[in-house]
């Protein structure tokens, strides 16, 4: 399993392994975002260990690059999507905030009265989703209480590297932090676990001048 200190430090190293790693390979989408208009360039799998996920999770992009997100980007995705203040709108089957709300509390008692439990498990994934057009890309969210500090697992089936890593493991350590206080515990480890992890084409130029690169290697 990869470790990293902060989430800027594990997304520069996947920007490299996705277009540049021997196990990175090319992808046509042929369901969900983008399907048929843009391919992506994928990790077939993905597992890391980040000891201090609330540190940095803005990165910093040359002049003239879009930036991935912003801290304040972060904290509204947090408060909309991962803790509920806002519902889902037109365009909007689910957020994840609706399917965590109703396991939340549960969790943090759980975490609470016995906090050497297996069990603190919030499923966001559904058996539906198998026949939605935009399934849970977020499926599991773990908590562990281990030597004394509370360390979060997420799974997720598929997850944008370019934007929606740095700001999705961001709202989640968000997530472990608030955990943490309420069992009155210090946040430890963040694991994050993908078997999608994916850069999409138009993205290519973004992550290239970010790593001071002008192409891809060729074949």
């Amino acid at each position: 399993m990869d470790k990293f200190h902060t989430v800027t430090e594990a997304w520069f190293y996947y920007l490299n392994m996705a277009l540049f790693g021997r196990e990175s390979y090319k992808q046509d989408i042929q369901r969900g975002s983008f399907s048929g208009e843009a391919f992506r360039l994928q990790l077939p799998f993905t597992a890391c260990t980040i000891e201090k996920p609330l540190l940095d999770f803005v990165p910093t992009v040359p002049e003239g690059v879009a930036p991935p997100n912003s801290r304040e980007y972060v904290e509204g995705y947090f408060c909309d999507y991962v803790i509920g203040a806002k519902p889902s709108g037109a365009n909007e089957e689910y957020t994840y905030a609706e399917r965590i709300e109703d396991q939340l509390q549960i969790l943090l008692d759980m975490l609470k009265d016995s906090p050497y439990t297996n069990q603190a498990t919030i499923e966001v994934g559904r058996p539906s989703d198998i026949t939605s057009s935009d399934p849970a890309c977020l499926r599991t969210i773990d908590f562990k209480v281990v030597d004394k500090k509370v360390e979060i697992t997420t799974f997720w089936r598929s997850n944008d590297l370019w934007a929606g890593f740095p700001s999705n493991l961001g709202a989640m350590g968000m997530l472990q932090q608030m955990v943490a206080e309420y069992t009155e515990r210090e946040p430890g480890n963040m694991h994050y676990v993908s078997s999608g992890l994916h850069l999409y084409s138009y993205q290519i130029g973004s992550a290239l001048a970010k790593l001071g690169k002008t192409e891809l290697l060729e074949e």
